[in-house]
């Protein structure tokens, strides 16, 4: 099943502290359902805010669904990149040089 490296930054428009505490609430039983649904791998916060985790899904499209039911998306910022195995990566480049293309 495919990997993807989930990177969020908290936006400058963040809602009362109220409202934030709610999302943010709200966002941790969104993220244990999604760890328990096996879709969410692992799950770091940063000390100044955001943090990422690791998706495992079929798309980036599930990925981008699976974003905007998080409850606190609207004071997020995401960065989506997929992940490739380091061995599976390495041994197409070395596939690759032996068939004599370029890098």
């Amino acid at each position: 099943m495919p990997k993807f490296l989930v990177l969020t930054e908290v936006t400058a428009n963040l809602p009362s502290y109220d409202a934030m505490q709610q999302a943010t609430d709200a966002a941790q039983s969104w993220l244990q359902e999604q760890q328990r649904n096996n879709k969410v791998e692992v799950a770091y916060t940063y000390p100044e805010g955001g943090g990422c985790a690791i998706f495992n899904t079929d798309s980036v499209e599930e990925v981008q669904e699976l974003l905007s039911r998080n409850p606190a998306t609207a004071f997020l910022r995401y960065t989506v990149r997929p992940l490739i195995a380091f061995d599976e990566s390495m041994n197409r480049l070395v596939q690759a040089r032996q068939g004599g293309d370029s890098w």
